[in-house]
């Protein structure tokens, strides 16, 4: 069965549910199943696209441009007028290893996304650093004014601290001040030790950036020599584009958009990651063609270009949207069928993890654990953090929400004990591999979550419009896909 959620009064323990002030009925409705052979068929078609491209589906690759092809045909075969939107691609290529050393010795270091090149020696000068650490998260604000680097010597590399402010504001302020070059280091509280693996903003920097540990950095605060950091990168441009595909209703005003990432790494076929969701949604549309039926609200189709180069379809579509006042509720799916999966729900109201999404996020969360718990099936909370295409809808002020089943994180044995499959394996343990292919799908866990992705879509599309018509930034997540960005 499934739940359609309508306005009333009442409370969680009386068989209701609450999203901010308003509180919402469960009333049972006729529940659908989506076709598990059209999703792995659409899976086949990928992992074949993938086979005869390099084994990738990559933005800017063939495979890729194969891939967009296929979605856009697929749709057109299903009677769907598909639109397009063009997304301008400053694409960054890491040429080789960051190089970070100290007469013989050598760091480990990352190279900032859009970072400068360049091999620079120099010495290396703190700014404004929080040694030892302060006992909360972001609690540092090295290099977030410009005054910070009132009496930087130019020339020299900067030596910068992790928290509070965007790496691209630490790295643009040492750049203004003269820096030759910047590290950036951890911050060095409990689970901020390791090497900064960051992102700048597009408009980039010109002179090397690095990231590195935060022992690494404690140890240069004290340095006197000459730092050597090296960095050997590009820049490309290219255009992309995101697809949409929309069930007309006119005479509607609002929208559940429904999206997923198209793209795979360079590094194999993205089956899971993210053919998985692009293949449930091209099932979906399939569905709604074959099933017409009324809705209070239209639903429309994205697949999302370049999510693994740092969500900038997504971003770009947001940046540039001249309807997101229409956007009710935005749904991602974004790899729904891992082999060793746990059946993920994202914490929309905040209660597992802390970080609540904007307003009818909970009303999300919550219609899809009464679909779970109607079927009899267990699920869990996973956080809103940034890395897939919802972050540049929460932080707009749109009510977000949607499925996971695990990437590279090691299932816990009360996982196992719970949903079945190893213990102290990764949930997908091909993630960004080659491994990701036809084989590495979980049917079972495909089945689970487009059931679930149907069902709720067709819920949400009905009843009354519960978000404010305007948005405002809520949330700063400090990654932006796979990089940190703060």
């Amino acid at each position: 069965m499934i739940f359609f959620i309508l306005a009333c009064t009442g409370n969680k323990d009386t068989g209701s549910i609450t999203d901010g002030d308003s509180a919402v009925e469960v009333v049972e409705a006729e529940s659908f199943d989506l076709s598990l052979d059209v999703m792995m068929s659409h899976l086949e078609e990928l992992q074949e696209i993938a086979t005869d491209n390099s084994n990738n589906r990559s933005v800017g690759s063939s495979g890729g441009l194969l891939t967009r092809t296929y979605i856009v045909e697929e749709l057109e075969s299903l009677g769907y007028e598909v639109t397009t939107q063009p997304v301008p691609i400053t694409y960054f290529r890491e040429n080789r290893d960051a190089m970070l050393s100290v007469d013989d010795q050598e760091f480990t270091a990352s190279t900032f996304v859009y970072s400068g090149s360049g091999l620079v020696t120099a010495a290396v000068e703190g700014v404004d650093l929080q040694l030892p650490p302060g006992a909360s998260a972001n609690s540092s604000t090295s290099g977030c004014d410009e005054l910070d680097f009132e009496d930087f010597t130019a020339g020299n590399i900067a030596l910068i601290q992790r928290g509070t402010c965007n790496f691209s504001v630490k790295a643009s302020n040492a750049q203004n001040a003269g820096a030759a070059g910047v590290i950036i280091f951890n911050e060095g509280q409990s689970g901020r030790t390791g090497v900064v693996e960051g992102m700048l903003d597009e408009t980039g920097s010109t002179i090397p950036v690095v990231g590195v540990s935060f022992t690494s950095g404690e140890f240069l605060s004290s340095f006197q020599g000459q730092v050597t950091v090296d960095v050997d990168a590009e820049l490309t441009t290219l255009e992309t584009e995101n697809i949409f595909a929309e069930i007309p209703a006119p005479e509607l005003d609002s929208v559940v958009l429904v999206g997923a990432h198209l793209d795979s790494v360079v590094a194999g076929p993205g089956i899971n990651d993210n053919g998985s969701g692009s293949s449930m949604l091209l099932a979906m549309a399939a569905w709604f063609v074959e099933n017409p039926m009324e809705k209070d609200r239209n639903i429309r189709f994205a697949w999302w270009s370049a999510e693994e180069i740092g969500l900038i379809g997504s971003q770009y579509y947001v940046d540039n949207a001249t309807d997101l006042n229409e956007i009710e509720y935005y749904l991602n799916f974004d790899m729904v069928a891992s082999p060793n999966y746990v059946p993920f729900i994202y914490d929309g109201n905040g209660d597992q993890f802390g970080l609540q999404g904007p307003s009818g996020s909970a009303k999300i969360e919550e219609t899809f654990e009464a679909h779970f718990t109607e079927r009899g099936l267990p699920f869990t909370g996973t956080p809103f953090d940034g890395r897939s295409d919802y972050g540049p809808f929460v932080e707009v002020g749109i009510a977000s929400g949607g499925l996971f089943t695990g990437a590279e994180s090691i299932k816990s044995e009360s996982e196992s004990t719970m949903y079945g499959g190893i213990s102290g394996v990764a949930y997908d343990a091909c993630y960004h591999q080659a491994c990701d292919t036809i084989e590495n799908i979980n049917a079972e866990a495909l089945q689970v979550m487009g059931n679930a992705a149907l069902n709720v879509t067709i819920n949400l599309s009905n009843g009354n419009r519960i978000r404010p018509a305007s948005q405002h930034s809520l949330i700063q997540f400090e990654y932006q896909g796979e990089w940190l960005k703060r």
